[in-house]
């Protein structure tokens, strides 16, 4: 029976194996749309930022000390306590296509980021309106690539996965294993018109949606309490049967140091992996955190079997998978071999981070965010998307 469910294992992990290389190889590229044509529509680069005096004076510079001429950066002060809007306002100085925003109240029934995306939007001229977070490193060739990019398929909506600045072992490891699987969450090997508009992706460190589309549709008012809100930008374009598609940063980035080491990324998942990747339900986190258990173990167990060599070779086969994979992806998503290679302490640690976070809201009655707490029965009953995966 032991053997048999072994098999089972083996056969069912070969296949999530295939699914992430099937989805990695498949994603677009943007360093394949070439900077040969070079665009005129406007683009609107909208940040929301709260407390960040150590990013955003260089962020702004990267912006708007570029060479594409078309470029509106609108900032958004979201309440910071910090000296974030007067180093804004200090900008304004010497950039005219820097506007600002400076919030100072969070109004009842939205999220603080949320909010602070809708009052950028509502001033915002530009063809495209791009959200960034702040602490983003971006070459303007990523936005006229992704312009070509949106042109070839005549796109509403782009999400980019970002090249993430190394940190630590662990947070490499975690974040590699995580973009795999974010990637497969979304189909890319299905055509925009077979895929469900829920598995729409987008990502908070490149979403570029059409103005003239986001205006038909309920717009941020509908996602006021969507923790996962770059994800939900995306499903709300593709619900209003808008064209949205995932793709890979190029070398020119977009590129963000995520954070800083493994127990910061812990830390800052506290408020988004519950909702994100259980949404709210107790028991999808504790089967999930299960599973991880089980991906990492078993094998291990496996080799240790060398009295039942038919369990100890399929331990063998487990990890011979687990190379061949992790030497054919590592040079798309541009992490190490072994990073890759530990595909299951990954998930391990994914397994680990959600459990946490979901057992910090019940204890906690919810999150805490940006300075508010959101309670867990609002966050259930505001949350109108369901991430599936």
């Amino acid at each position: 029976m032991m053997i048999l469910l072994f098999f089972l294992f083996i056969a069912l992990w070969a296949y999530m194996l295939f699914i992430g290389h099937h989805s990695i190889c498949h994603l677009q590229k943007l360093k394949n749309y070439s900077n040969d044509k070079i665009h005129n529509s406007k683009v609107s680069i909208i940040i929301a930022v709260r407390d960040g005096e150590k990013e955003i004076e260089k962020t702004i510079d990267s912006i708007l000390n570029s060479n594409y001429s078309q470029i509106e950066l609108i900032v958004v002060n979201d309440r910071s306590t910090d000296r974030t809007f007067e180093i804004i306002e200090r900008k304004k100085v010497n950039y005219t296509k820097l506007n600002s925003v400076n919030i100072q109240k969070l109004p009842e029934g939205w999220l603080g980021k949320v909010h602070a995306l809708k009052c950028g939007a509502e001033i915002a001229t530009g063809d495209y309106l791009l959200f960034m977070d702040a602490d983003i490193e971006i070459n303007t060739k990523v936005i006229n690539q992704a312009l070509n990019l949106c042109d070839h398929f005549k796109l509403d909506h782009l999400g980019v996965i970002p090249n993430f600045i190394k940190g630590d072992f662990l947070l490499n490891l975690t974040l590699s294993n995580a973009t795999i699987f974010f990637a497969a969450s979304n189909r890319p090997w299905l055509t925009i018109e077979e895929r469900r508009f829920d598995f729409a992706r987008g990502v908070g460190a490149f979403n570029l949606v059409k103005n003239d589309f986001f205006k038909k549709t309920e717009g941020f008012s509908w996602l006021k309490m969507e923790i996962a809100d770059d994800i939900a930008l995306s499903i709300l374009i593709a619900k209003n049967n808008g064209r949205s598609l995932l793709a890979l940063a190029s070398d020119d980035g977009p590129s963000v140091q995520f954070y800083d080491n493994f127990w910061a990324m812990v830390k800052g998942f506290e408020k988004n992996s519950y909702g994100g990747m259980a949404n709210y339900k107790f028991s999808v986190a504790i089967i999930i955190f299960l599973l991880s258990w089980i991906l990492l173990f078993f094998p291990i167990f496996a080799l240790f079997s060398k009295d039942n060599p038919i369990l100890f070779s399929l331990g063998l086969i487990y990890y011979l998978l687990n190379l061949i994979f992790s030497w054919s992806i590592s040079k798309q998503i541009k992490s190490s071999i072994l990073e890759v290679f530990l595909i299951p302490l990954g998930l391990f640690f994914q397994g680990m981070i959600l459990f946490r976070a979901a057992i910090l809201c019940h204890l906690n009655n919810g999150i805490y965010w940006r300075g508010n707490h959101y309670s867990l029965d609002t966050l259930k009953r505001e949350c109108r998307v369901k991430i599936r995966f």
